[in-house]
């Protein structure tokens, strides 16, 4: 049983993953994805809002490489975050990614 645990655990930290991803059969290169969002809370925590872009580059069906970005605007000042990552398709039904 602990040789299983093992394994899956190896593949977790490796970001093992299998889906059938819906975007595998379109034919789009480059692609933006973007989000805004707005919230008024209340009890002191006051009004929050953000945005947030992916840009995604398809090298043929086997790799997708992004770039995305976030941007936030809260009580305590404007904050930021970013980062950039790669998905591998091996299979139509099983891919690995990093970022």
């Amino acid at each position: 049983m602990r040789k299983y645990l093992k394994i899956l655990a190896l593949f977790l930290v490796m970001g093992f993953s299998v889906s059938a991803r819906a975007d595998y059969y379109t034919n789009w290169k480059y692609k933006l994805d973007v989000s805004a969002s707005y919230a008024h809370l209340t009890d002191g925590y006051g009004d929050w809002g953000g945005i947030d872009a992916t840009w995604w580059a398809r090298a043929g069906y086997k790799a997708t490489f992004f770039v995305n970005g976030a941007f936030w605007q809260r009580n305590d000042g404007p904050q930021g975050i970013g980062g950039v990552g790669a998905y591998v398709n091996w299979l139509k039904w099983m891919y690995t990614y990093t970022s």
